[in-house]
């Protein structure tokens, strides 16, 4: 990256910051001028090729990580169809995203303290129910936590998502094989999942995301009705539907698991009667949000279809843990009957993992195109 002073029409001088991007399909190198309002993509020959307000940039760039080329930038001008694709260094990432609209440094202290927060409340937890979280990571949260409180600093997204993490790994791993496990395994999922939302704070993709926000907070835009969350909402239906039947159908099969008292027939299946029951309830209330509101939902979207993708992850693991060859459909009723120790293994929350991170990126690109079809 150079900077070069470029005389203003006035004659005033005005430093210009000018980086060289290196084409992806080759050929000879391209510059991307950083004007104080203007940035001007410059092909091989000098000619100007795409020229963009500061305030509407972030809506052409998008950054890409590729196996075989690294990190990518492309100027996207119209979608799916033309763009302009370069190799993109750590260097050239930061001067673009310093470049671009950022939230205050007043907002972003107060985002960072918010999750401090936070990871605070769950040091908390971990330190009031010692006989089923470890103390000690308790006491690292809390400390984390306090960090973020009083040096909110966007480094702190780094630390409260990388300890985050790794406590929820230590809770979820079965450190107390005979004690019931079912808090250690939400809390556990909970941090982990959290942690890598922490992570993505830093993405060079979500600070594009923040940018677009602030343009429309400028502009006073608002979202239209959504595809994505009416899909959300539909999905929800069918899942209220199904885990309402399912719930239905083991409470009817009580009176044929009867043996030797009342209670004999319900108590193998209460587990599935309780998680399906309220994940029937959940998700009904879901698609009625979705489904009736006037404008885009993307939170509530994003925070339903979440829990879809983990009920249904965990869903295929209780069924796996509850088959027996001889008897193909003796998982029915006991799909959470199976010991809760069978949930913390590492290929049951590694599969969590990748599906939920899956479809965030999924659905972060999903919201990003049609905001962007919906903007003026």
């Amino acid at each position: 990256m150079t900077d070069a002073a470029q005389p203003s029409p006035e004659g005033d001088a005005v430093t210009e910051a000018v980086l060289e991007l290196e084409p992806v399909s080759g050929g000879g190198p391209w510059t991307v001028r950083l004007g104080p309002d203007l940035m001007t993509l410059v092909g091989p020959e000098g000619d100007a090729v795409l020229t963009l307000h500061q305030a509407e940039a972030a809506r052409y760039m998008r950054f890409a990580n590729d196996v075989f080329r690294g990190r990518t930038l492309s100027f996207v001008v119209v979608a799916r169809l033309k763009k302009y694709r370069f190799r993109c260094t750590k260097k050239q990432l930061t001067a673009l995203l310093a470049w671009l609209p950022h939230k205050g440094p007043e907002e972003t202290a107060r985002e960072i303290r918010y999750s401090g927060i936070g990871v605070a409340l769950f040091g908390v937890l971990h330190l009031l129910m010692p006989q089923h979280l470890f103390w000690g990571c308790g006491v690292s949260l809390l400390a984390a936590g306090g960090i973020g409180i009083a040096a909110p600093r966007r480094e702190i997204y780094v630390l409260n998502g990388v300890l985050m993490t790794v406590v929820g790994l230590w809770d979820l791993y079965p450190w107390r094989p005979a004690e019931n496990h079912l808090l250690p395994v939400v809390v556990g999922s909970i941090l982990i999942l959290w942690g890598i939302q922490q992570l993505s704070m830093l993405e060079a993709n979500r600070q594009l995301r923040a940018a677009r926000e602030i343009r429309d907070r400028h502009a006073a835009f608002r979202p239209g009705k959504s595809g994505v969350t009416h899909w959300a909402g539909l999905a929800n239906v069918v899942a209220a539907l199904v885990f309402g039947v399912y719930a239905i159908a083991v409470l009817a099969s009580v009176p044929f698991r009867m043996t030797s008292g009342a209670m004999s027939g319900f108590a193998p299946v209460l587990p599935d009667l309780g998680v399906f029951s309220v994940l029937a309830v959940l998700t009904a209330l879901s698609a009625v949000v979705l489904l009736l509101r006037e404008k885009a939902t993307y939170l509530e979207a994003k925070v339903s279809a979440q829990l879809l993708v983990t009920a249904t992850v965990l869903s295929f693991w209780g069924v796996v843990f509850s088959f027996d060859a001889s008897a193909p459909f003796s998982f029915f009723g006991r799909i959470f009957a199976a010991d809760l120790y069978s949930f913390t293994r590492p290929y049951v929350w590694i599969s969590l993992i990748v599906c939920v991170v899956g479809f965030n990126r999924w659905f972060a690109r999903v919201m990003d195109r049609e905001l962007e079809e919906q903007r003026d």
